[in-house]
């Protein structure tokens, strides 16, 4: 492992080779030679490479996880089909309906945990606005969130279930 800077913690540490997005996600990317395809502005292709960088000491990276990627994973859609995560919205029926699309709260139904969705989604955004993830490229994907870095970055390290100051709200649409 390589040592330096956690970009969550900030202390000096030996670093995980983190993934901007879920490996478990290249799972559902694969193409007909077997390995995922990725794309970026310049091309689209079959690669086994992962996106990942030393950016996160062991410690944030399970926060990171046990907030919400643990949890969301399973739920992605499968390519023969099924959706986990959509199975669960429906299960207590939309609160909006208009010109064919539903919007489902996500809080009000007790099978989904807003707060892991909230971590997920929250996690992959700071850690793109942290790191470049473009070979060669030191600025961040999102640099002009410089100055929500710090905020996104205390309530992607908080422990589950510890207060940190941020109200949970989450909410759902699709067609149906």
């Amino acid at each position: 492992m390589k040592r330096g800077k956690c970009k969550l913690c900030l202390l000096d540490k030996p670093l995980c080779d983190s993934h901007l997005m879920p490996r478990a996600l290249y799972n559902y990317c694969r193409g007909p030679a077997g390995n995922p395809v990725v794309a970026n502005a310049k091309i689209i292709m079959e690669s086994s490479r992962h996106v990942q960088h030393p950016l996160l000491c062991k410690d944030c990276e399970d926060v990171l996880n046990a907030g919400g990627e643990t949890w969301m994973v399973p739920l992605f859609a499968r390519y023969e089909g099924s959706f986990p995560f959509f199975d669960l919205l429906k299960a207590i029926g939309p609160d909006v309906s208009d010109n064919g699309y539903d919007g489902y709260a996500a809080a009000k139904n007790p099978a989904i945990k807003s707060e892991k969705v909230i971590h997920f989604a929250l996690g992959v955004v700071w850690k793109a606005a942290v790191h470049s993830w473009e070979k060669g490229n030191r600025e961040p994907l999102i640099e002009t969130w410089a100055r929500i870095r710090s905020p996104f970055g205390a309530f992607c390290s908080a422990r589950p279930g510890s207060p940190n100051g941020w109200h949970s709200r989450s909410g759902s649409c699709g067609r149906r």
